[in-house]
């Protein structure tokens, strides 16, 4: 067969329609991970509210893996929590002073509107063990505001202080803590018991006398009959390890 001219510039064309999908798919394939991170950029710049989404999925993305290690690796957890809230911190610095005190407002808003919504049981917990785990990680980027959430109205912003003490202990907020027992639902105030616990582990022994008053007062608070309950357990956990650093 005479191959003329039209003939060949049919066939450059359709090798070309073919050619350019097949190089286009190959860079897409090989170049994913720095088109992903770009696009990311363009949308913290250009769209409205990308610089918080962004930082959302961060978060997210944060809180996630930290309770993946707490179901793999129980005993390693404390130190991936306290690593992935560094991580934030560094994150939410950037982003201004105000940025990270928003963004935990609105995950407060966010468990209020779960425990008000859902009904109570384990899916409810679920959840609100995942907006806690979210608190903990944002925990050191919104401590210097710790004594707002404290002194709040909003279940959720006193929730979101008590997340900042399990990162962060302060023996200053022991006995605020143990008051969490009078007032919140057993849900915070089980919360509050494990900011006691970590505060028992980590302040130093010139502590322990406040720390054994604010555990016994929040067992008394918990009242008669609860000694099954996860929240006296804990306690008892937090007052053994005072115990036994004051040996």
């Amino acid at each position: 067969m005479e191959l003329t001219s039209e003939y060949l510039t049919a066939l450059a064309a359709l090798i070309s329609a073919i050619a350019w999908p097949a190089i286009v798919l190959f860079i897409l394939i090989a170049f994913r991970h720095r088109i992903e991170r770009s696009l990311e950029e363009v949308e913290s710049l250009v769209l409205p509210g990308g610089i918080e989404a962004k930082f959302r999925r961060t978060l997210d993305r944060e809180a996630e893996a930290v309770i993946q290690a707490k179901e793999a690796e129980p005993e390693n957890a404390p130190s991936r929590q306290l690593q992935a809230a560094q991580r934030v911190e560094q994150l939410a610095e950037s982003r201004g002073p105000t940025f990270a005190r928003q963004q935990m407002l609105g995950i407060a808003r966010e468990y209020e509107v779960v425990r008000a919504s859902m009904s109570p049981g384990d899916r409810r917990t679920r959840e609100m063990e995942k907006i806690v785990t979210k608190m903990r990680t944002l925990g050191l980027a919104t401590r210097d505001s710790l004594a707002e959430f404290m002194d709040s109205t909003s279940p959720g912003a006193r929730l979101a202080a008590i997340a900042i003490l399990q990162v962060q202990p302060s023996p200053d907020t022991l006995i605020w803590l143990s008051e969490r027992f009078r007032i919140e639902q057993p849900f915070v105030a089980y919360h509050a018991a494990v900011a006691l616990l970590v505060s028992a582990r980590v302040l130093g022994p010139e502590h322990a006398d406040s720390l054994r008053v604010s555990i016994e007062r929040a067992q008394e608070y918990l009242g008669a009959g609860r000694e099954q309950s996860d929240r006296y357990r804990v306690l008892q956990d937090a007052l053994n390890e005072v115990n036994s650093n004051a040996r």
